[in-house]
């Protein structure tokens, strides 16, 4: 569109008419009697240069052709803000969110308000695991999220999106709430389509020859994504939390299937250390992994994951355990050992997915294989004990939804299969020429099919939504146990063989009916289900058999008051009433260990009553970035089974369970408040914990109550000066934890620790930091020494390439040492730590 003015030639400023063209460039100027003098006319329009002509003012056809012409702006600047809201949608940029000293989006997502990140790389919000992770609005990894939190680069990502109160299934959305929320990565427009990722290769020096190696690729399109990730390294890096699914419902609250013979020989018999694994464990490690999602169109994805890991570790540890007994008299108990445990994991798995807002199906298959030795040397009493075991499941889930107008129907089937073909442990004395085994073989299948229709009550559903849904459930485990010991008594050369077949089932058939009322950020739910169980649990040794057949109740409610003035409320009760579970039919005895005969169970059927209140208060205002948090809960539990210990002169432990009543009482309470100053890239984090407990428990066929009690403040903060060229970082916490046994005098340990960071970039590709960490406590009966562990190492980018040098316990701290509780029983850990190393990396990014 161009103007056209006249303007009378005699007076430049003097406008006589005006008009502008149409789409096709022309235009009529109608111009009054201006005494016969000439006009001027101008021809004006953005993006061109404008035009005058001088001509009659007569009737006439005038014709102009315009250039086009450039306009230079003054230079400006546009900054995004940090936070942008809509809804119960969080988007933060990443660019205002991020510091130069960060080495993935792990370290950068910790910066939401609201987000907490434990050591294995779980992501909590508001105190909840969040239900979804995706990447430009796809769940490619199934809750293995931290193989993208721990590898991508924050200088790929443009934003990251909190999906507050996210219900995944888009049919529910409106009818049925949740109190989860969800996280997604938005790449930076120029990373899409194309391969992103990085290459690393380390060596070093310690003890002994130090690598590393990491090959991370990813590619997101509009129709695929794919991630492959290859990783090695004795740097004691250890990667279970990248083969580790973090979700917990819907599909993946199912427990992963176990046989009764599962763990029974734990990987560390004989404990581990509190202190960070990096700082102790001798390793060799490596983990593959494959994973893709395609969409084959919209609301229609099929992704495929594989992967393999593999641990090989090793460690020392002298450990002094008193056992506190309800006399007022101790039993000590010393172990000196090498622990050398070896790994092996591969897993497969497959999920096609139709969400849309009238159907939902979804169908995921997993199998999974585990392979796992361990060998153990006591010094001190001259014993070699070995653990071996395999064990592999499938599991495969199918859920169906649909929705027409105010009614849904919901269908699932659940199948599983466990199996631990061998699971074993052997002892040998060297010097008494005596040894002990113990073999264990478990079968586990597992089925559960469940329907449920609901129906939208009011105008629009207004009035709620009323739901009653039919589950039966089925369980069916079997479990083969040998053990010997040579000699059968001193003296003799006789072996004592033990033998035991047992197996056994439980139907659970159910019918629950449930109401929920959502509006406006109000949801109150409120669930009544009645179980039927049938139970009928065989010992083919002795020809024994216990069986139930009776129903049980567990209703509850919860209650959720959201978007307040940034406020959420929560209220949750419930009561359950059921059976105990079929392992404490089992009466054998199972060494687990060269000194521990567990029994299982009590071969009683006994039955389990508890109740739990649970609240929580949370306020965020995410655009100032504020977040507090207050919960807590209590839990009462009564059972019909309590466990007996019984600690031998010589340090045997024998565990019993014995049927006798037992009630015991649990609480806890949590804040914490977060605040990030964006402006000025401050961020703070205080926060803090108690919780208590009491219950009963025998010892030496005495019963006694023990009581604990724990409490632990954290805080934080984190600055950045001078653009980013400075940051610096502190953290300090204090754990105190108190326990006492019957009439005994109470034992208090209280733990502290604080750490200090630093990172300067004197010039823009350049970075030296560095890391300070003490360690220290107290007990009522002796201080534990203080301990200084110091890192450092330098870092120089230079466009795709990085080069960096890192220093690890440059101080050459060898002996780590600490105390702590299990129940009324105070151990003191004596642990060889690695020796000072250092690991120069090249890394090169695409």
């Amino acid at each position: 569109m161009v103007m056209v003015r006249a303007y009378d030639a005699s007076d430049a400023n003097l406008l006589v008419a005006y008009s502008k063209t149409n789409q096709q460039g022309v235009y009529v100027l109608m111009v009054g009697e201006n005494k016969g003098k000439d006009i001027e006319i101008r021809f004006s329009s953005m993006g061109y240069s404008p035009v005058s002509k001088r001509v009659e003012n007569k009737s006439a056809t005038l014709d102009v052709q315009m250039k086009e012409s450039t306009v230079k702006l003054r230079e400006a600047s546009v900054r995004a803000p940090t936070v942008r809201q809509h809804s119960d949608t969080l988007v933060y940029s990443v660019g205002n969110l991020k510091s130069k000293t960060d080495r993935n989006m792990e370290d950068v997502i910790r910066r939401i308000p609201g987000v907490q990140v434990d050591n294995n790389g779980r992501i909590n919000y508001n105190g909840n695991p969040i239900n979804r992770f995706y990447i430009e609005g796809v769940d490619m990894l199934d809750g293995r999220y931290t193989l993208a939190t721990r590898n991508l680069r924050p200088d790929d990502i443009a934003s990251v999106s909190v999906y507050e109160r996210h219900q995944p299934v888009k049919l529910l959305q409106g009818m049925e709430s949740s109190d989860r929320a969800a996280l997604n990565l938005r790449l930076k427009k120029s990373r899409l389509s194309k391969p992103i990722g990085n290459a690393l290769l380390g060596v070093g020096w310690g003890d002994g020859f130090r690598w590393n190696g990491d090959l991370f690729t990813m590619l997101v399109g509009s129709r695929r994504q794919h991630l492959i990730a290859l990783k090695g390294n004795n740097f004691a890096q250890n990667y279970t939390s990248e083969s580790s699914s973090f979700y917990d419902t819907g599909a993946y609250s199912f427990n992963p299937p176990q046989t009764l013979a599962d763990n029974l020989f734990p990987e560390r018999p004989f404990g581990s250390p509190s202190v960070p694994e990096n700082r102790y464990l001798d390793n060799n490690s490596a983990l593959g992994s494959v994973n893709n999602i395609f969409k084959l169109r919209e609301g229609l994805t099929l992704s495929v994951n594989a992967g393999y890991s593999m641990a090989d570790n090793e460690y020392s540890l002298a450990s002094q355990t008193t056992y506190a007994l309800a006399d007022g008299s101790e039993v000590t108990v010393t172990d000196d050992n090498r622990s050398d445990f070896m790994q092996h994991q591969g897993w497969f798995g497959m999920k096609w997915e139709r969400n849309d807002s009238l159907r939902y199906l979804l169908n995921t298959l997993n199998v999974k294989g585990l392979w796992r030795q361990g060998n153990y040397a006591l010094s001190s009493k001259h014993v070699r004990q070995h653990n071996r075991q395999k064990a592999f499941d499938v599991t495969d889930y199918l859920e169906w939804m649909i929705r027409k107008g105010k009614r849904t129907m919901q269908v699932y089937s659940y199948f599983a299969l466990a199996n631990t073909p061998a699971g074993s442990m052997s002892a040998t004395w060297l010097e008494s020429d005596s040894a002990q085994s113990q073999q264990a073989e478990g079968l586990k299948f597992s089925m559960r099919h469940s329907t449920s229709l609901g129906w939208g009550l009011g105008k629009n559903g207004r009035g709620g939504s009323l739901k009653i849904g039919f589950v039966v459930d089925a369980d069916y485990d079997r479990l083969e146990l040998v053990g010997e010991a040579w000699p059968a008594e001193a003296g003799t050369s006789d072996t004592k063989q033990t033998l035991s077949t047992a197996d056994g089932y439980t139907v659970r058939t159910s019918i629950g009916p449930s109401y929920e009322k959502y509006v406006r950020g109000f949801s109150v739910k409120v669930a009544l289900p009645v179980s039927m169980y049938n139970l009928c649990y065989r010992n083919k040794t002795n020809n024994r058999k216990n069986s139930r057949h009776r129903p049980y109740l567990r209703p509850s409610i919860e209650v959720n008051i959201g978007r307040i003035m940034h406020t959420w409320l929560t209220l949750t009760a419930d009561y359950e009433y059921k059976p105990s579970p079929l392992t404490l039919y089992i009466s054998e005895s199972v060494y687990t260990s060269y000194r521990q005969l567990t029994m299982l169970g009590s071969g009683m059927l006994t039955d389990r009553k508890d109740f739990r209140l649970n609240g929580g208060f949370f306020w965020n205002d995410a655009l100032n970035g504020q977040n507090i948090r207050l919960s807590g809960g209590y839990t009462r539990s009564q059972a019909g089974q309590i466990h007996n210990t019984l600690i031998g002169e010589d340090g045997s432990l024998s565990t019993q369970v014995k049927t006798d009543n037992s009630l015991s009482h649990l609480w806890q309470a949590a804040a914490s408040f977060y605040k990030n100053i964006y402006v000025s890239r401050l961020s703070f984090r205080l926060q803090g914990g108690i919780s208590g407990s009491r219950s009963p428990m025998m010892r030496q066929n005495e019963r006694t109550d023990t009581k604990a009690f724990s409490c632990q403040i954290v805080a934080s903060a984190e600055q950045n000066y001078l653009d980013n060229r400075l940051s610096v970082a502190l953290i300090g916490s204090w754990q105190r934890f108190t326990n006492r046994l019957g009439r005994l005098s109470s034992v208090c340990i209280d733990n502290y620790s604080s750490v200090a960071r630093l990172s300067v970039r004197p010039f823009k590709y350049f970075e030296v930091y560095g890391q300070g960490e003490m360690k220290t406590g107290r007990s009522s009966v002796a201080n534990i020494p203080v301990q200084w562990y110091v890192d450092g190492g330098i870092r120089y980018v230079m466009k795709k390439m990085e080069f960096s040098f890192n220093a690890r316990n440059l101080l050459n701290e060898r002996l780590y040492t600490n105390r702590y509780f299990n129940a009324s029983d105070v151990t003191v850990y004596s642990c060889r730590l690695r020796s000072a190393e250092c690991l120069f990396t090249v890394r090169f990014t695409l």
